[in-house]
């Protein structure tokens, strides 16, 4: 899944990457070859900084093609469109998809991947949810068969009236969470229930991309913040809170 920006991002990277191969093949001036190279390679800039790896091959292939006009040899450089077009780019979107999956936690990476590359924006925002259900039915202790969802189970695992003294690390997300930060932490797991997956669990919402992307974000952050308090609390043998004394991890 991919962020607005590097969605915007890699569509313009293809675009300008089209651009300079079609102009290649018409054999159009150095100069102008030049400019869409420079042009192409500043959007690669962009993607490059934000996951952290850089198109080795397009930049090589676009080098050798800008090469090959400058000395009046383009024909050489019909090769380098080829890997432009076949390699490079498939390269990029890999490079960009495994970044996009590093944002989300990885449980929820797995369950609702083959819905999102189908295309099942819908399906995958309720199967994220559920997951997050299933997440907080295990830190409360709840049975699956009760029935407890959405509001409910936030406020079994999280009660309004009651206390949460140190089960929440200062690790992580946020460092050490004040009171009124904890109150803040269970209305956001609650309003995330009851609007989005109270929608998708009962008609069809017809979620864009970018809307649904935006969605499964809200879902992985709130599965750090159930990360954030599982660290400290562990369920006993009959389903009861208790408070670990480990060290939580990093």
């Amino acid at each position: 899944m991919l962020s607005f920006k590097v969605y915007r991002d890699l569509t313009a990277l293809i675009a300008s990457v089209e651009g300079v191969t079609a102009a290649a093949e018409e054999r159009v001036a150095a100069s102008e070859i030049e400019l869409r190279v420079a042009a192409t390679l500043a959007i690669a800039d962009r993607l490059e900084a934000i996951v952290e790896t850089r198109f080795v091959g397009l930049r090589r292939h676009l080098g050798w093609l800008l090469y090959r006009h400058r000395e009046g040899r383009p024909d050489l450089a019909d090769g380098d469109i080829t890997d432009l077009r076949k390699h490079d780019l498939p390269d990029v979107m890999e490079a960009i998809e495994t970044w996009s999956a590093r944002l989300l936690d990885p449980g929820l990476e797995a369950v609702v991947g083959e819905l999102w590359n189908n295309q099942q924006y819908d399906a995958a925002v309720r199967a994220g949810f559920v997951y997050v259900e299933e997440r907080m039915r295990s830190l409360a202790g709840v049975e699956p068969n009760e029935g407890v969802v959405g509001r409910k189970l936030v406020h079994r695992l999280l009660p309004i009236n009651g206390e949460m003294p140190g089960e929440w690390t200062d690790r992580g997300l946020l460092g050490h969470l004040t009171d009124n930060e904890k109150s803040g932490a269970r209305e956001l797991l609650s309003g995330a229930l009851v609007l989005f997956r109270n929608a998708t669990a009962h008609r069809q919402v017809a979620y864009t991309r970018e809307e649904a992307d935006d969605v499964l974000h809200l879902v992985s952050l709130s599965l750090r913040l159930l990360a954030k308090y599982d660290s400290h609390v562990t369920t006993d043998g009959e389903g009861h809170k208790e408070t670990s004394s480990a060290t939580p991890s990093a």
